[in-house]
């Protein structure tokens, strides 16, 4: 049985924007996210650039402070992405879709940081991964 996938909205926190309309303007006019690592001093990187995002703040997306809280930055990206594709879709889970038939394809590369949850040398050495989630509206985060 073939089963069709339809996007209905988009979302982003990147480097360049942390929307699409502000990423995709940026991109458009060549600006680049690339800059001076912020905020890691004290590790003493080799590498000294970096794209990271800019002037985040989760609470302007309407997620549950108990879930920001303990979740990575990383993480709260993601679901702040999720929130934007779900308000540009409008779709609203169990009003106008029934939750099973909803879902959110999420895409990550990031190199470990101190700030996630081993904040030692070798974490900020450590791995890279890219991590890719399909996400029911009704599932528990």
């Amino acid at each position: 049985m073939e089963q069709r996938v339809v996007i209905t909205g988009i979302g982003a926190i990147t480097p360049v924007g942390n929307n699409i309309a502000e990423m995709w303007s940026n991109m458009v006019d060549g600006k680049c996210g690339i800059d001076f690592i912020k905020g890691y001093d004290e590790y003493n990187l080799p590498v000294k650039v970096a794209g990271q995002v800019k002037d985040f703040d989760a609470s302007q997306y309407d997620l549950p402070s108990n879930l920001v809280r303990r979740s990575d930055l990383y993480c709260q990206y993601a679901m702040a992405a999720a929130a934007q594709a779900m308000k540009d879709s409008g779709l609203a889970s169990g009003e106008n879709i029934a939750p099973e038939r909803l879902g959110v394809y999420i895409g990550s590369g990031h190199r470990r940081h101190p700030h996630l949850r081993q904040p030692d040398r070798s974490t900020v050495e450590g791995r890279r991964g890219t991590h890719i989630a399909l996400l029911r509206a009704d599932d528990d985060l």
